[in-house]
């Protein structure tokens, strides 16, 4: 339940900071996801057929702000 919570957080997080394709929605083009301590993993398409394992440690994007999980600028 906290995986997916997270995962979904990371997602809008995403949309919201970067305009991710797939309308946010990384789960519709990324596989094996995964998360071990505070680093996100998946293996993503490329838009060109490809797929690239790609880590994301959490700690540089999702941030507290008084009391409430937020998207942090890098």
């Amino acid at each position: 339940m906290q995986l997916t919570a997270l995962l979904t957080l990371v997602g809008v997080s995403f949309y919201a900071a970067v305009g991710v394709s797939a309308a946010g929605n990384f789960a519709a083009s990324c596989y094996n996801i995964g998360l071990l301590d505070m680093t996100l993993t998946a293996a993503c398409d490329d838009g060109t057929g490809r797929r690239l394992t790609t880590y994301l440690n959490l700690n540089n994007c999702v941030g507290n702000f008084n009391g409430q999980l937020k998207c942090a600028k890098e």
